[in-house]
C-alpha cells in the first residue's frame, strides 16, 4: 500500500500520481461488505468463528453485541476511508524509506506511518493483532492492555492505559476500545474506536482519553521476501485542555517515531525466533 512515493517536491507535497492510486485500488476492496470478509486472526476461513451474514455465532449474538460489532464493522469502514484518502501530506522519511503522514480534519491533526519490518507478514500480524494482551512488552507507549469483553472471535472490547505524554508534560491516560480484527486477502487488520462500557476500570485519577476511527494494515512488501508493511493511522484526542495543537502535534510525531521503533525491533525478535 502506501510504499516510498517517488518525485515529492519536499515535506509538503498532497500524495498523488501512480503509487497513491494503486493504494486506493488496493483499499478499494476492502470497503465493500465489511460483514463478510473478516476471518479472526489464527482461525482458517470458513472456521467455526466465521461470521458471516445470518450464520454462525453471530445469529447468536445478543441484541447488544450485535449493535457492538455494526458499530466495529461501520468504524472499520470509516478508518478505511481515512487511510484510503488523497489528503495526506508527508511529514518526514523514517528509516528504510518508510514515512510519516500527516493530513487535516476540522480542528485536529491526524497522522499515519509506514513500518516495513524484517519479519514474514503472518507471524508478525499473530503478534500485533492477535496478541494484545503482550503489547506493553514491545509497545513502550502502553502500561496496561487487556479484554474487558468479548463479541465474537473478530470483536471485542479492550482496555489500555498509557504512559506520560510529551515528555512528562501530560500524565497518563487512558482508553476503552471497541476493536475489530482480521483479514482480507493478504492484508491484516485492527481497527479500534473509543466507545463507553459498562465495566469501565478507569482509576479515579485517570483522565480518559479517545480514540476516533484508527487502524494498523499489515500486508506483504512486494519488494522484499520475508518483510511486511505496517500502515498505522494515529487518531486520537488526549484530552490535554488548554495545551497548544502544535505541541499535541509534536508530541505524536514522536510518538510515531518510537513506535516506528517499537515495530522493527519487534519484528526482528519474532524473525530471529523463528530460525
Amino acid at each position: 500500500m502506501l510504499q516510498r512515493r517517488a518525485g515529492y517536491a519536499n515535506q509538503r507535497t498532497p500524495l498523488v500520481g501512480h503509487q497513491h492510486q494503486r493504494v486506493r485500488d488496493y483499499l478499494s476492496t476492502c470497503t465493500g461488505s465489511v460483514s463478510n470478509f473478516y476471518s479472526p486472526m489464527g482461525s482458517p476461513q470458513g472456521s467455526d468463528d466465521e461470521d458471516e451474514e445470518g450464520a454462525g455465532p453471530r445469529s447468536r449474538l445478543s441484541e447488544e453485541d450485535r449493535a457492538l460489532r455494526q458499530q466495529a464493522e461501520e468504524n472499520c469502514r470509516r478508518a478505511l476511508d481515512l487511510l484510503n484518502s488523497s489528503d495526506w501530506k508527508q511529514e518526514e522519511v523514517f528509516d528504510d524509506d518508510d514515512i510519516l503522514f500527516s493530513r487535516r480534519v476540522g480542528s485536529h491533526t491526524l497522522f499515519m506511518f509506514t513500518c516495513t519490518v524484517s519479519c514474514p507478514t503472518e507471524t508478525f500480524a499473530n503478534e500485533l493483532i492477535h496478541n494484545c494482551d503482550h503489547c506493553p512488552e514491545w509497545n513502550g507507549s502502553l502500561t496496561s492492555c487487556r479484554q474487558l469483553q468479548r463479541i465474537d472471535g473478530q470483536c471485542e472490547v479492550r482496555y489500555q492505559q498509557t504512559g506520560p505524554f510529551l515528555g512528562g508534560m501530560v500524565s497518563p491516560r487512558d482508553f476503552i476500545n471497541l476493536r475489530l480484527a482480521g483479514r482480507k486477502g493478504l492484508m491484516f487488520f485492527s481497527s479500534v474506536v473509543s466507545i463507553a462500557h459498562r465495566d469501565d476500570p478507569r482509576p479515579s485519577d485517570m483522565v480518559r482519553a479517545v480514540n476516533r476511527p484508527t487502524i494498523i494494515t499489515i500486508r506483504p512488501c512486494v519488494r522484499r521476501p520475508r518483510h511486511c508493511v505496517v500502515e498505522w493511522l494515529m487518531n486520537f484526542d488526549c484530552r490535554v485542555g488548554m495545551v497548544p495543537r502544535r505541541m499535541t502535534d509534536r508530541g505524536t510525531r514522536q510518538a510515531a517515531r518510537s513506535l516506528h521503533s517499537y515495530l522493527r525491533q519487534l519484528g526482528r525478535r519474532l524473525a530471529a525466533a523463528e530460525v
